[in-house]
């Protein structure tokens, strides 16, 4: 039997679960797809107007099966490999995105610099942790076919929190993973800290259905979220794929959840032999398995802060890297100092001085116990690197502070 034929079996099959064929492990409840209402909510990135939007999609990522679809060249950098939506599922020529590349199994995104969230059937074990990888900018016209730079593509290197019972819908579904460097250039996406989100409450979606180039998926909206429940349901247009997108808040902008199960993807055509089509919902209908909704693990449930500071210093590095003041400020209350952070083999505070974060730069240098005398990848002290730079102020204040030319 081809993987092709494979495909077809789990669109129409009732008794098990819909991902994508490589997706899973065994039966479940993932199943992720259909198109509520009239209107697919479905866009490019480059075809949605809001900055924020196309901002966040840039800090998600596709799970691609390494060892099937990229190839590393002579360079360091990664081929893709080709492979048509038509071509793979037997889709009908009237569906959209038929032509485009469709080599993703789940999509994922950054909670913190080097930590990325998915469904916990997306990364199951460590086997799917060293076989898969991560692929940012996968959109449009970007990375979907040819060559893929080396720096948009991350390993996982360890599974940090994990939870999914294939046989209870009503447990979380998640993979908190650490990747294998710090994603340099994206900013982690905010996610809500308290509070329950309210029935109705519009909803954005970013990730790849049905393995496809990044879609920003626009009109969903909560439909039912149970206090005490794991998850919430949405009428949000996700398909297989989808698994570990990130679930937006449309008026706050903060993640709420992330999309892990839901109705039939695709149906028979009954106007084209042997070949399948959207499934369609005018709506949410409990009582109808195929147009039941789309279901989102709480973000909550993840205790992401937690599992950040099991790990101070990768931690303290998190903070940086977000931005946020306050939790680098709760680090150093508690006595930690930079002298243990790099990015790219240099101290931290070489970073925050080449980048021009003045605040930032001046809290790691007045801090108790920082070590001033570091020395970047090329043997500098910091204290050399301003003088190169001409920047006479961080020259004399490094001094007042007791640094010094070599180590």
């Amino acid at each position: 039997m081809t993987l092709k034929n494979i495909a077809q079996i789990f669109f129409i099959s009732t008794a098990m679960a819909g991902p994508l064929p490589f997706e899973e492990k065994g039966q479940g409840f993932h199943r992720s797809g259909v198109i509520y209402g009239q209107e697919d909510g479905r866009r490019e990135v480059e075809d949605v107007e809001s900055q924020r939007w196309r901002l966040f999609a840039r800090s998600t990522a596709v799970q691609v099966e390494g060892k099937k679809f990229l190839r590393k060249t002579s360079d360091g950098h990664f081929f893709l490999k080709s492979q048509p939506l038509q071509e793979f599922f037997n889709i009908c020529p009237t569906e959209k995105y038929i032509k485009q590349n469709s080599i993703g199994s789940c999509s994922g995104f950054l909670v913190a610099s080097n930590l990325l969230l998915t469904a916990g059937h997306c990364i199951a074990d460590q086997d799917d942790c060293d076989n898969m990888k991560w692929v940012f900018d996968y959109q449009k016209n970007k990375n979907t076919g040819g060559f893929v730079d080396r720096e948009d593509v991350y390993r996982c290197r360890a599974i940090v929190n994990h939870n999914y019972n294939p046989y209870l819908k009503s447990e979380p579904d998640f993979s908190l993973i650490e990747l294998d460097r710090t994603v340099l250039n994206r900013t982690p996406l905010k996610y809500r800290r308290q509070g329950l989100i309210k029935k109705r409450t519009p909803l954005v979606v970013i990730g790849n259905p049905t393995g496809l180039p990044t879609k920003i998926i626009l009109g969903g909206k909560v439909f039912d979220n149970k206090k005490g429940e794991g998850y919430f349901v949405a009428d949000t247009d996700t398909f297989l794929g989808s698994s570990g997108s990130a679930v937006f808040n449309e008026d706050t902008g903060l993640v709420e959840g992330l999309l892990v199960r839901g109705a039939t993807d695709y149906v028979k055509s009954e106007k084209e032999l042997d070949c399948y089509i959207s499934n369609r919902c005018e709506a949410i209908n409990e009582e109808d398995p195929d147009c039941s909704g789309e279901s989102a693990t709480k973000i909550e449930e993840v205790n992401i802060a937690g599992y950040r500071q099991d790990y101070p210093e990768r931690s303290m590095l998190n903070a940086y890297m977000d931005k946020n003041k306050e939790e680098m400020d709760n680090f150093y209350y508690r006595g930690l100092t930079v002298n243990n952070l790099f990015l790219e083999g240099s101290p931290l505070y070489f970073h925050a001085f080449k980048a021009k974060d003045q605040s930032w730069f001046y809290r790691m240098i007045s801090q108790k116990g920082t070590n001033l005398n570091l020395k970047n990848t090329k043997g500098e002290t910091l204290l050399l690197v301003t003088i190169r730079k001409n920047d006479y102020k961080a020259f004399f204040d490094l001094l007042l502070r007791g640094a010094k030319f070599s180590h």
